[in-house]
């Protein structure tokens, strides 16, 4: 009988292809969220530190000017925060999108591995059956011998 070889072999080798280019992809686009997600951190740990700052200077008193500057510093992390937000809530929706596509590999990956043992299983059936009768023909061609002596 002939070695086993999984009939879809290229197939399941495409699929796991498949698979791993999707686990890339989604380890990017996470990449991306946690980068995304410390810049707006960091920009809110400024506008806190800009709030401070305002705090003790009007108290100890600040020239128009720079309490302009201060504002205008102000508004414009905040519009970098709504910009920020927008973008990291595509990222979380391209990320949850990407975590179903490599479910989705994984699947069909395992649904290849499945078929495979199923298959190997059925080889095996198959060979012990083959060594059975071949075992069994020998035994009766050497009784059929012996009978003939």
């Amino acid at each position: 009988m002939k070695k086993y070889e999984f009939s879809l072999k290229r197939v399941k080798e495409f699929k796991e292809t498949i698979l791993n280019r999707e686990k890339s992809v989604l380890l990017s686009l996470s990449s991306e969220l946690r980068l995304q997600e410390e810049k707006r951190d960091q920009l809110k740990a400024e506008l806190i530190e800009i709030g401070e700052v305002i705090s003790q200077s009007t108290q100890s008193g600040i020239s128009a000017s720079m309490l302009s500057l201060y504002d205008g510093r102000r508004k414009g992390i905040r519009q970098e925060l709504e910009t920020l937000d927008t973008k990291i809530s595509l990222l979380v929706a391209s990320v949850e999108r990407q975590k179903k596509r490599v479910a989705q590999a994984k699947q069909d990956v395992s649904g290849m591995e499945k078929l495979e043992e199923k298959q190997l299983e059925e080889y095996r059936e198959l060979e012990k059956k083959e060594n059975d009768l071949i075992i069994e023909e020998f035994i009766s061609s050497k009784m059929a011998r012996e009978e003939a002596e």
